[in-house]
């Protein structure tokens, strides 16, 4: 697939990329021949694109870019071995379940040998002009001209423009080259953040980039950020080396004649730094995120104050049970990976932190709060689990509600534990600014889960690894394109029975449907479900909890499918605890998630998120 001629050209394509020190040839996807021929072999994909392109504004999409830097084989090794860049894009009109499935939520534009980039002198914001250079370039030019998606007899006129780049803190330093979090100007989104000072309060005019008070900071807007590249362009342009150092160190951003910001041709499409997108993932669970040091600090708060110790954590652990989509915690979690200290986070993955969050909001719930301890600690720590709920949702409704909750946990963070706060602790601040300004919350945990196809195919092949990963990258975004269940917002997966005899089945609200298939798998619009899994859904706005039992496909008599499950009910009982009431069928499209619980003696306890 990747040699396919079409009208704009190959699928994928070489341009040569020059550096301070070298020239590399670097093999990447034609996008607009990639969406041409997509479009032409999937009739479902080019109706996907029909359905953004009519509710997009003014027909445009918006695309996001991503970069990562991968380490495949040996991690440990001393030098670069293979390691890479890759290099996706996403469209943010996509629907939110096809956004959340392996499939088709990310598309590989390329990868690059960071060992060939390096010998070139080529840095990751070279690497991505060259990205939007052939996005927005003088022949094909996404914005302008566009792309024509046909299927048969009809056309779709697709334009797109460049929305944002979601990365970590550090990515963003080396594609945007700002100083990062390690500046004395941490914040590529503010004009009047300071850094690496001692923490202060007033009315200067600047604020502190741990401040808690968020009307303080002045945004940067576009017009002061176009303003401070020019005068760094002029001044570099002088030659006055010691006045280009002071505006770099005042403004954050580094002269970089070869980086994105400035490239004449590519500026008038990037809309710096409102295309700058902060990872929740990044700044809250990972890479020394706010998240594990709350995780750490408040383990140490409970060894430490009350006496617990670890291997008690541990046990309570193997009496919490998580949903069966959710990761697994090693049976000494807590002991091994918990660090003693007052200035530590926990040693675990993005995914892992948040399945200790529900353990440790479990423990809150049924040890901490009914005997009254660490009241402002339990109070912070349940406005970063209601924060991480809001976040898995992802409802627009919710980003008043995850601004607040952001700043209180913000406030009880410096609080409580003060010689843990990073300059991440203000990015989260910019987590919920992003996902209000493109209306989309993103975060890197799909993005990542994508390293494991290009890192098995560096596995094997050494002598062309980045074109021939690409190969079998776009070979299995076609496979999946014209796959029968890649745009279906729901279906069941798994061990299938397809039933031969009819059976009709009354169903609340919309009436009587004939079964024909069934499983103990189903995966819908929120996620994945399984036989065993404690879901909630709502019905006349109450609170309804219950075990599924098995899920179903069914027709309706005017043909269109519904899916359901039969559901071991729980009623409430009082002082948290549920117990079982009945089985009942439930619409699946009334889920709202699946549920946390620990379960004693007939009874149930389901973990409740304070919202």
């Amino acid at each position: 697939m990747a040699n396919t001629l079409t009208p704009y050209g190959q699928i994928s394509e070489m341009t040569p990329m020059t550096g301070s020190s070298g020239t590399v040839v670097w093999h990447h996807l034609n996008i607009f021949a990639f969406f041409y021929t997509l479009a032409a072999e999937s009739y479902a994909f080019f109706e996907l694109m029909k359905w953004c392109v009519e509710r997009a504004d003014g027909g445009c999409l918006s695309l996001c870019l991503y970069t990562d830097e991968v380490v495949p084989r040996n991690k440990l090794r001393p030098d670069m071995g293979g390691k890479y860049q890759a290099v996706y894009f996403q469209v943010l009109g996509f629907p939110d379940f096809i956004r959340s499935r392996l499939p088709l939520r990310w598309f590989t534009f390329g990868y690059a040998s960071c060992r060939e980039l390096e010998e070139a002198g080529i840095g990751v914001g070279h690497l991505n002009r060259v990205v939007l250079n052939s996005w927005f370039g003088q022949h094909w030019n996404l914005k302008t001209t566009g792309v024509r998606l046909c299927n048969g007899t009809e056309v779709v006129h697709l334009h797109a423009r460049y929305a944002c780049s979601l990365q970590d803190e550090r990515g963003h330093k080396f594609s945007f080259d700002v100083k990062g979090a390690s500046g004395r100007n941490p914040c590529a989104s503010c004009d009047n953040c300071i850094g690496r000072v001692d923490f202060f309060e007033d009315e200067s005019g600047l604020a502190h980039v741990l401040s808690p008070c968020y009307a303080k900071f002045q945004a940067r807007t576009e017009a002061s950020a176009a303003a401070t590249l020019e005068l760094l362009a002029r001044t570099s342009a002088r030659g006055a080396k010691t006045q280009l150092d002071d505006i770099e160190l005042a403004t954050g951003i580094i002269f970089n004649k070869d980086g994105l910001l400035f490239d004449a041709a590519v500026m008038p499409y990037v809309s710096f730094p409102n295309c700058v997108y902060w990872d929740w993932m990044h700044n809250w669970c990972s890479s020394g995120g706010v998240g594990q040091y709350h995780l750490n600090q408040f383990v140490h708060q409970l060894t430490t104050t009350l006496g617990i110790e670890l291997r008690d954590l541990d046990e309570f652990m193997a009496k919490v049970v998580e949903p069966k989509s959710s990761p697994r915690l090693p049976k000494r979690f807590f002991a091994d990976r918990v660090v003693d200290g007052p200035t530590k986070h926990v040693r675990a993955f993005a995914s892992e932190v948040l399945v200790a969050v529900h353990v440790l909001a479990m423990f809150v719930q049924l040890v901490l709060k009914p005997a009254g301890v660490l009241e402002r600690h339990v109070e912070c720590f349940e406005a970063m689990q209601a924060l991480f709920a809001i976040f898995k949702r992802g409802r627009r409704v919710d980003i008043p509600a995850a601004r607040e909750l952001t700043r209180k946990h913000h406030i009880l963070f410096l609080e409580l534990y003060r010689d843990c706060a990073k300059p991440k602790l203000h990015y989260c601040m910019h987590v919920i600014d992003c996902w209000e300004r493109h209306g989309v919350l993103l975060s890197c945990f799909g993005a990542e889960s994508n390293h494991r196809f290009s890192s098995d195919i560096f596995e094997f092949s050494y002598k062309k690894p980045c074109s021939t990963a690409l190969a079998f990258d776009i070979r299995r975004l076609f496979q999946s394109a014209v796959g029968e269940k890649s745009f279906e917002h729901t279906f069941l997966a798994g061990s299938i029975a397809i039933w031969k005899e009819k059976l009709l089945v009354e169903i609340d609200v919309v009436g009587r449907a004939n079964i024909i298939a069934s499983s103990t798998e189903l995966v819908g619009m929120l996620g994945r479900y399984f036989k065993g899994d404690l879901v909630e859904w709502r019905a006349a706005a109450d609170r309804r909890l219950g075990f599924c039992l098995c899920f179903f496909e069914m027709l309706l008599a005017n043909g269109t499918k519904l899916w359901a499950a039969i559901i071991d009910e729980l009623q409430h009982s009082g002082h948290g605890v549920w117990r079982h009431f009945q089985r009942v069928i439930v619409n699946v499209a009334l889920f709202v998630e699946a549920v946390t619980f620990v379960q004693e003696d007939g009874f149930v306890r389901p973990l409740y998120v304070c919202l």
